[in-house]
């Protein structure tokens, strides 16, 4: 018999938690590319016959993301330099999966982050357009400043939400740092 190894680090949870939600022909959401790594990830799951879509307020992500994409001969997706807190105005609809890698993009000017006021506000036009059981993936990193008040912002608001319209989690280990970043996950009911 062989011991398997497990990985309890954020990254493969949310990369589970994707498998287990997103299929072939699915629409995605990545609200904020960053480097396009995640966009990459949610392109390849939903396959040729799925879509992407990515948001980003800088230029350098969306530029980042589409030569990433183009690189590994990805086709089936949108970029859009626009702020997460505009999904609203694309019309979209049935949407598996959105998710959220908050703070800044890395090696890049790290005064320019995800806000709690427009995230909160995505999030919440996001739930409008999920489909039954969709789910919003947010990677929350609260060892920065505005980091810092996204996460207690966002902790409070979602402390309120009604369990029959969502169920909230929280991923984290609890013997790491309070700053460490850590995972929330969203389903609609």
């Amino acid at each position: 018999m062989t011991e398997k190894n497990l990985n309890f680090n954020i990254l493969p949870f949310n990369q589970h938690i994707i498998k287990s939600t997103v299929s072939q022909g699915d629409t995605v959401i990545d609200a904020t590319v960053g480097n396009g790594h995640d966009t990459l990830h949610l392109a390849k799951t939903v396959g040729k016959e799925g879509l992407v879509i990515g948001f980003d307020i800088q230029l350098q992500a969306i530029e980042s993301t589409k030569n990433l994409l183009n690189d590994h001969h990805i086709e089936h997706y949108q970029l859009h330099h626009r702020s997460h807190d505009e999904i609203d105005q694309l019309s979209l609809s049935n949407v598996k999966l959105i998710q959220y890698n908050l703070g800044y993009l890395p090696k890049a000017n790290k005064n320019i982050t995800t806000l709690y006021q427009s995230t909160y506000n995505s999030i919440e036009q996001g739930l409008n357009i999920l489909v039954q059981k969709g789910v919003i993936l947010i990677t929350v990193y609260p060892g920065h400043e505005t980091g810092y008040d996204e996460h207690l912002y966002l902790n409070t608001q979602f402390k309120q939400w009604p369990q029959s319209k969502t169920q909230v989690y929280t991923y984290k280990g609890l013997n790491r740092s309070d700053n460490a970043p850590y995972t929330i996950v969203i389903q609609k009911v």
